[in-house]
């Protein structure tokens, strides 16, 4: 499967990790070590919301409930069931890295 780079942006930092195009990008970030708020996993609680700045994203065929179309039209995303489809950039995270 591809491999893309994934710059994350939020409270003053970045970090860049690599992502794999068959995983979805929470659990990415929550093995790089990150604490991404998140609670269903399944696209309704919309703890994991955040922008994708730049880049091509895919939810496999599922729609992401918990986002608004204006949330849509702003440009959010939910990590927990979006997979990489070019290299990202995301931005409104909580980045509380733990490692």
């Amino acid at each position: 499967m591809s491999q893309y780079s994934l710059s994350l942006l939020g409270d003053g930092s970045e970090l860049e990790l690599t992502v794999s195009g068959n995983i979805d990008l929470l659990t990415t970030m929550q093995e790089a070590g990150l604490s991404v708020r998140s609670s269903c996993r399944n696209s309704v609680c919309r703890l994991c919301k955040c922008r994708l700045v730049e880049g091509e994203i895919s939810y496999q065929g599922r729609p992401p409930c918990g986002l608004l179309d204006r949330h849509i039209a702003e440009g959010y995303i939910l990590p927990c069931i979006a997979f990489a489809r070019s290299d990202l950039i995301l931005d409104n995270l909580s980045l509380n890295k733990s490692i």
